[in-house]
């Protein structure tokens, strides 16, 4: 079994930014499959994972890159596979719902870590709405995800 080695860099980004092309699904040099799609809650995809990668998250609004209060690059994991109908495609663990679900359906399943190989089912479960904190800030919108995995080498339950 083949793990994906997903770690933040230590080294300096100074001038990268710039390699960024802003409307494109490169980062970095990395070519990135075009993103599940999830229009309707209820909506379930299978994705067999190739590779995962960190990067670097961008604002959906202006499509700036986004920092911690710190200055620290925001990253966001971006697992890669082929779709049910063997199409690549790239699901992005955006925020706490997705990550919690991501790190439950490993935790379930007796896995440690994304490995190449993996069978993982995402489902976008509900519309969660986050209030603005301060006076007059809008509210943000989530999605809720449940996920489940069949780490590489195991066969899936029949069902």
């Amino acid at each position: 079994m083949i793990y994906l080695e997903v770690e933040m860099s230590e080294e300096t980004t100074v001038g990268r930014d710039e390699l960024v092309i802003p409307g494109l699904e490169t980062v970095l040099g990395l070519q990135l499959p075009a993103g599940l799609k999830f229009e309707v809650i209820g909506e379930t995809h299978t994705l067999v994972i190739t590779d995962a990668q960190p990067v670097r998250d961008r604002d959906f609004k202006t499509n700036d890159l986004l920092s911690w209060p710190s200055g620290d690059p925001k990253m966001v994991l971006v697992l890669i596979g082929d779709q049910e109908d063997g199409e690549p495609a790239s699901f992005w663990v955006r925020g706490r719902y997705a990550a919690e679900a991501r790190k439950k359906a490993y935790m379930a399943a007796g896995v440690r870590g994304v490995a190449r190989g993996d069978v993982l089912t995402i489902t976008r479960v509900q519309d969660i709405e986050i209030p603005g904190t301060k006076k007059g800030e809008e509210s943000v919108f989530a999605n809720g995800w449940e996920m489940s995995v069949v780490p590489a080498g195991v066969e899936p339950a029949a069902g």
